[in-house]
């Protein structure tokens, strides 16, 4: 099946047959093979009844709420791609066409009342109120979208189903959203011209919806803001946080200091660094497959690599970077000697890791394990402290340059491969 239609339902008549046969005039066509889902709330007007007539498939879901429905919804779907759209006639069946020509830009795409050339038909309340949900939400978790409560959207099955999700209202929409950007997956913006529903009562009760938008807002803000997210790196370093945006900034500056090489270099750790804008010519070799996922969005040279088992040869680059990998990795006797057995004679290493003997990172560990656990996760898989670092470079044979400190919690060493 190429495509699935999911169209959560409660009490619409008088708009699921329009929508149908609407939607039936935009598909045929377009899309070789294609379903249309209604999830059935518990009407009682005659929209099943409706829906059946039009040939689609109705389930009926079993968990409350809007996301109950999307829940089952996509259970049912069994299209490589599914388009999640309201049963009230105010997303235009047109817009799929839309959605259907730019479904290979990203992983998820959002019709959106908010971006250039959208247009939202509401009244002046529901408007305004909408307008500080979504710029609010988008401040507070840093998420670079616009209308982000638009339930019109569609979704590539290979990302969907790495999408967990636990709300059960409205609120799913920014769980999903948040998901997807935690996995490391594209989102996009489409625009779209809202229009009021045509027939019937709105579903959507707006105390109870901002409500469960605010309790959700605590545990979304965890998981955007935590170092499991795949832009962690890049939001960190822009974050509104001060002290966390100048240690991330300077821990870069740090890096680009020890690392002053434009080409053939290799990146480890790639998605735990900003420097691929200043490496030129760099491979990136990485654990974290979210993280690669986001970065081969723009560079394709990449590949999943342990730092004790490099899949490179003997003396395959002018350089390397690790930066964010060491302390998250079991202490192994054999790492820095992998590390330089892929670099050329002569060849530059920049290493940057916490200094575990330092007060000031064991302060800093402490006080995130207490009060953000979610977000900064367990504490580190290795120890290591500056001296320890520098004894273990020297062990293996390199000629450690120079030692830099990161608010004398964080240590980037320069060294280089005999010649």
């Amino acid at each position: 099946m190429d495509c699935s239609i999911v169209i959560p339902a409660l009490n619409e008549r008088d708009n699921i047959g329009p929508l149908l046969q609407g939607l039936k005039g935009v598909l045929d066509g377009l899309v070789s093979t294609w379903e249309v889902v209604v999830v059935d709330g518990g009407s009682t007007d005659g929209t099943v009844e409706s829906a059946r007539r039009m040939g689609a498939a109705v389930i009926v879901q079993t968990q409350p709420g809007y996301g109950g429905a999307l829940k089952a919804g996509f259970e049912a779907a069994r299209g490589e791609v599914v388009v999640t759209m309201d049963a009230d006639l105010s997303h235009d069946p047109a817009v799929v066409r839309d959605l259907w020509a730019s479904r290979g830009e990203a992983d998820l795409l959002i019709a959106s009342r908010y971006v250039p050339g959208g247009r939202a038909d509401m009244t002046v309340g529901r408007l305004a109120l909408s307008r500080v949900l979504n710029v609010g939400f988008a401040w507070l978790l840093a998420l670079p979208v616009k209308d982000l409560s638009s339930g019109f959207r569609l979704y590539h099955r290979s990302a969907l189903q790495r999408l967990p999700f636990k709300s059960r209202d409205f609120d799913v929409l920014v769980e999903i959203l948040i998901h997807s950007y935690a996995e490391g997956f594209g989102v996009r913006e489409v625009p779209f011209h809202y229009r009021p529903r045509r027939h019937g009562r709105s579903h959507v009760r707006l105390a109870r919806f901002a409500r469960s938008y605010l309790v959700t807002l605590l545990r979304m803000w965890q998981l955007r803001h935590s170092i499991f997210s795949a832009d962690h790196p890049e939001r960190a370093i822009r974050s509104w946080v001060p002290l966390q945006r100048a240690w991330h900034r300077r821990r870069l500056a740090l890096l680009r200091w020890g690392m002053p090489l434009r080409e053939g270099v290799l990146n480890l750790g790639c998605g735990s660094n900003l420097l691929a804008e200043d490496l030129g010519d760099w491979v990136g070799a990485e654990t974290s497959l979210k993280r690669l996922r986001r970065l081969a969005r723009s560079h394709t040279r990449l590949v999943k690599a342990a730092p004790e088992a490099l899949p490179f040869r003997d003396a395959a680059f002018a350089g390397l970077v690790c930066a964010g990998v060491l302390e998250h990795w079991p202490t192994s006797p054999v790492i820095v000697p992998e590390l330089l057995r892929v670099l050329r004679p002569g060849g530059r290493l920049c290493v940057a890791v916490p200094d575990a003997g330092c007060w000031r990172w064991r302060l800093a560990e402490w006080v995130h394990l207490v009060l953000f656990p979610e977000v900064y996760g367990e504490k580190m898989t290795s120890h290591y402290t500056s001296r320890g670092l520098i004894e273990s470079l020297e062990a293996a044979g390199a000629e450690v340059m120079e030692a830099r400190m990161v608010y004398g919690a964080e240590v980037v060493v320069a060294a280089r491969k005999p010649a």
